[in-house]
């Protein structure tokens, strides 16, 4: 857990970075009044801390919505999917949540340590329990392999790379000629069809137009 460590001791404690102060100074009073109606709502749920960032999921009057606020150096950066401009109620309500009631947020580096714990077969059921509840996502962040989202868009150039190579060669073709045309042409396969044709008679229907 070398590398969580590293993450949590430069953010430091509980309150690295989240003060009331900073909040106040990037929400607007009005939204500090909206947002403090929903500090520690039941509708905000899943709520995470990682590092410098808090995130969570509220769930209201029907709509869901993801919000996550990063602590930077010198600001709060807030991404929130409601339709509201920035610094939003949902935010606020977020970062109030976190200073007034932390024991509430799952600290996710704290949690990564408990897992060094952990015995082998409590190890192995949470991973049988993640694998097949999410299958592709989880098998993605294992970095097993055909789930390596790097290699499949490293298939996927060379995939492209290849069609391309086909229709290169393709068009790179000698043109035939058209005897009777100024121009060289390429003719359409049903038309070489009907010039190949010795019959003198066209077929019936619109002439040097194939019949459905």
């Amino acid at each position: 857990m070398a590398g969580r460590e590293k993450k949590r001791s430069s953010s430091g404690r509980k309150r690295a970075g989240f003060t009331l102060e900073r909040l106040k100074a990037i929400a607007s009073a009005e939204v500090m009044l909206h947002g403090r109606e929903l500090v520690n709502a039941p509708g905000m749920l899943k709520r995470l801390k990682d590092g410098n960032e808090l995130s969570c999921m509220f769930y209201l009057d029907g709509r869901q919505i993801r919000c996550s606020v990063d602590a930077r150096r010198h600001s709060l950066q807030e991404l929130c999917t409601c339709d509201a401009p920035y610094f939003c109620r949902h935010s606020v309500a977020l970062v109030l949540t976190w200073l007034e009631h932390p024991d509430t947020f799952l600290d996710l580096d704290r949690w990564l340590d408990d897992l060094d714990r952990l015995p082998k077969h409590e190890l192995a059921e949470m991973l049988r329990r993640m694998v097949g509840r999410y299958p592709a996502s989880s098998l993605e962040a294992l970095g097993i392999a055909g789930f390596d989202p790097a290699v499949l868009l490293e298939k996927l150039h060379s995939d492209n790379d290849d069609l391309l190579a086909d229709l290169l060669d393709e068009v790179s073709q000698p043109v035939e000629q058209n005897a009777d045309a100024e121009n060289s042409t390429i003719l359409p396969g049903w038309l070489e069809e009907l010039e190949e044709d010795e019959d003198d008679d066209p077929p019936p229907g619109r002439p040097g137009k194939p019949i459905n």
